[in-house]
């Protein structure tokens, strides 16, 4: 058993951080059901160490998972995005990990986004 072996993980915490894509803005309303606005959205750019720690390469399928739901996307390696953050345009999949409670927050939470990323098989 090697070094890198034991540092694998089932699942990584991740604070995910949404931006505005405009080509995917732009694919979503040219049509809505185009394959390239599904794939588009159904990303999410990991750190090396943490694609490392969950033991994927880069395209791997993963689920991100909390608790107000779960989806499953595929991870990419950006090597400018620091450990424990991803981050994922803002769309209809991303807004399935949000939800609305007036007592805990003033606004809905739709930037910094606290999932669990756990590898996934299709």
């Amino acid at each position: 058993m090697s070094v890198l072996d034991s540092k694998k993980s089932a699942w990584v915490p991740v604070t995910i951080i949404t931006y505005t894509d405009v080509f995917l803005l732009r694919e979503r309303y040219k049509n809505i059901c185009d394959a390239d606005y599904k794939g588009r959205e159904a990303r999410i750019s990991l750190s090396v160490d943490d694609l490392n720690t969950l033991g994927i390469d880069d395209s791997s399928p993963v689920r991100l998972t909390n608790e107000f739901g779960s989806i499953r996307v595929q991870a990419k390696l950006d090597p400018q995005c620091p450990k424990g953050f991803g981050f994922m345009p803002l769309s209809q999949l991303s807004n399935r990990l949000t939800n609305y409670d007036p007592i805990r927050a003033k606004y809905p939470n739709l930037k910094r986004i606290e999932v669990i990323v756990a590898k996934d098989q299709l």
